[in-house]
């Protein structure tokens, strides 16, 4: 069984914040193997290099130190590496046509939906509600939020 983390969820469990609790749990329980793209870990790094200076926040050394947390677990296999698909960005702009309307899904979010659809993910981690709200009606199960 495979399972995509988008990248709130990914910050959860590797940062410090309201949601790591759950995440923590939820991986613990669960055991998903997540499939993380290169978009994934980009985002993945602008976010936690956001978070610096906040309040609340970490500081950059801690900011490093989640960032090389994340990459030594892909080195090590913990999560799939995946490529970025191609068809990633036609995909996103069908789930953009059927459901912004409705949902009023940004681009991030139909990219992220997507990416776990072309992945053929099981499940779909989250704790983005906009984003499992698209998740949802895309046909994913939706954990985290």
């Amino acid at each position: 069984m495979s399972s995509y983390a988008d990248t709130s969820f990914l910050v959860s469990l590797y940062g410090r914040d309201a949601n790591s609790g759950a995440a923590i749990t939820l991986v613990s329980a669960r055991r998903p193997v997540f499939m993380v793209t290169p978009f994934g870990e980009a985002e993945f790094t602008s976010i936690v290099f956001a978070v610096c200076g906040r309040p609340r926040g970490w500081t950059v050394t801690e900011a490093k130190a989640i960032e090389q947390d994340l990459a030594r677990d892909l080195q090590a296999g913990v999560w799939q590496s995946e490529d970025w698909q191609a068809e990633t960005w036609a995909r996103a702009q069908e789930l953009a046509r059927r459901h912004a309307p409705t949902l009023s899904c940004r681009a991030l979010d139909t990219l992220h939906v997507a990416s776990a659809l072309l992945l053929e993910a099981d499940d779909f981690y989250t704790f983005d509600r906009d984003q499992a709200k698209l998740a949802r009606v895309a046909g994913m199960r939706v954990l985290g939020c």
